[in-house]
């Protein structure tokens, strides 16, 4: 495996825009839970998740409390496990983390023989991920995995509430919290919420001055504009109008922007800071 850079976040994000790369990135989720998009696809994450962005695949990551991430960008590789598998999650010992820290402190020491270091560390993750791919799912994620899927088809449904996907996959409501709590980090509710917000978003960019806040609340599964808002604002931390307003002011915010690495002002941050 040929590893052209690590890093690690410098500080912690909620909300970090869709960009891609011209190069393969490995993600290590090393704080926080939240929800990641690769192109039209959502997938939860917690501290220990782990993604493969194959090159040019439009990516983000959301969380409300904040989260900080570790990655690789490797000029080429091939996929670890079964046919289109991008997301992993660490083993109970934390291996991937471990080897991810390992590779990145070897980058700050800088020493004559790094580069080979870092490549065989590389070549060691891809054997765990290999490893772990062939580990049958946990009962946990499967159902967390069902349950995002049956709330993703139903977004703009707001009819359609987070206990109704609980009772279709037949499971029981306080055992099902409780499962989404340890998993997510959150409710079922809150859960529904975030996805919805998120969906929110897109549109807000999307659709700017040519539909309203009311349509995007009806068109994100909310009946009541003002609650719309009010919910988007505890997610966000700003309102719909000043979400839109900013998504047009910042092009790193646009759904059609395509940074490499060299684009990316944290990697120069880092760069700056590390060479």
């Amino acid at each position: 495996m040929d590893i052209t850079f690590v890093s690690e976040s410098l500080k912690t994000y909620t909300d970090y825009p869709l960009h891609q790369h011209r190069f393969w990135e490995i993600i290590f989720s090393l704080e926080g839970t939240g929800t990641m998009q690769l192109k039209d696809r959502f997938y939860p994450f917690q501290e220990g998740t782990v993604f493969l962005i194959p090159p040019w695949t439009p990516h983000k990551k959301t969380a409300e409390n904040g989260f900080k991430d570790g990655c690789m960008f490797v000029s080429d590789m091939m996929l670890p496990g079964k046919a289109g598998q991008l997301v992993f999650e660490d083993e109970p010992d934390h291996s991937l983390l471990q080897m991810f820290r390992f590779a990145y402190n070897t980058q700050l020491k800088n020493e004559p023989n790094a580069r080979e270091i870092i490549n065989a560390i590389g070549d060691v993750i891809w054997q765990i991920l290999v490893r772990i791919s062939h580990e049958e799912p946990s009962p946990n994620r499967e159902m967390i995995e069902q349950f995002k899927s049956l709330l993703l088809s139903r977004l703009s449904d707001p009819s359609f509430r987070a206990s109704d996907a609980v009772s279709l996959l037949g499971y029981s409501e306080s055992y099902f919290r409780k499962v989404c709590r340890r998993t997510l980090g959150c409710t079922p509710v809150e859960y529904f919420t975030r996805l919805r917000i998120e969906h929110a978003k897109q549109l807000l960019k999307q659709y700017r001055g040519i539909r309203n806040i009311a349509e995007i609340a009806e068109n994100s599964g909310f009946t009541d504009p003002y609650y719309f808002s009010r919910k988007f604002r505890q997610v966000t931390g700003i309102s719909p109008r000043e979400y839109s307003a900013s998504a047009s002011e910042n092009i790193l915010l646009s759904a059609e922007v395509s940074l490499d690495e060299t684009d990316d002002p944290e990697y120069l941050l880092r760069h700056r800071r590390h060479s």
